[in-house]
């Protein structure tokens, strides 16, 4: 009998164990989604502020366009978290410094065609480290 109790406690146990490997796996998956989302969402708030810096931009031209010193100041660019002191710091703060207000509608196209040289520059060069890291493998 006290067999019987062991066997069936070593059997609870195992399946104790499994269950909390299988637990610790989908916690690991859920993490690395949850980073995922979290970098996808500040992502889309920079490119929601950088967004509205441009459109802050278009309306104010466009006010002094249709009457000449009436739209007040030129609208600041928001502050992209950087040091605070007008230095370029990182990153994201060369980004807005230099790709999200423009001049013109030339200027902004041709931003854009410099923008997608680099996204396909930087795609190719994602696919050769994958495709290296995998032959690693």
């Amino acid at each position: 009998r006290v067999m019987g109790s062991y066997a069936t406690l070593q059997e609870h146990l195992a399946a104790a164990d499994s269950d909390r490997q299988r637990l610790e796996g989908e916690k690991g998956q859920l993490l690395t989604e949850i980073e995922r989302v979290e970098k996808e969402h500040k992502k889309s708030e920079q490119i929601l502020k950088d967004c509205s810096a441009q459109l802050q931009r278009m309306i104010w031209e466009n006010q002094e366009l249709r009457h000449p010193g009436a739209g007040g100041a030129a609208p600041v660019p928001a502050d992209t978290g950087g040091s605070g002191d007008g230095a370029v710091t990182g990153a994201g703060d060369v980004i807005s410094a230099h790709l999200v207000a423009f001049s013109d509608v030339k200027e902004l196209e041709q931003r854009n065609k410099q923008l997608l040289s680099l996204t396909r520059d930087l795609s190719e060069q994602l696919e050769e480290q994958e495709l290296k890291a995998k032959e690693k493998l």
